[in-house]
């Protein structure tokens, strides 16, 4: 397809690329920037959910980020600010 589309590809390595790759790309990028996955499917043209679904996993830890997002909305209800980012601590074997 790059060579279809006459793309100058030899400068960052591709040999091939496809307009699918670019559609996978861009999905990936959504779900990593923090679009849903209904975002994601409408943009891509999917016809169903379980289409869209792998671009769920590509998010790093969507369960941290929600948990951060409650944690700063409750602290902002309450007038208040974190006085620290709260990171993992690794645990001895």
């Amino acid at each position: 397809m790059a060579e279809k589309l006459k793309l100058e590809t030899s400068a960052i390595g591709l040999r091939d690329l496809r307009i699918h790759d670019l559609r996978r790309t861009l999905g990936s990028w959504m779900a990593g920037t923090g679009a849903s996955t209904v975002i994601i499917g409408r943009q891509l043209n999917h016809k169903s959910p379980s289409a869209t679904a792998v671009y769920s996993r590509l998010q790093q830890d969507p369960v941290t980020a929600a948990r951060n997002k409650a944690v700063a909305a409750m602290f902002g209800a309450a007038g208040m600010a974190p006085s620290a980012q709260v990171v993992s601590l690794r645990t001895a074997k």
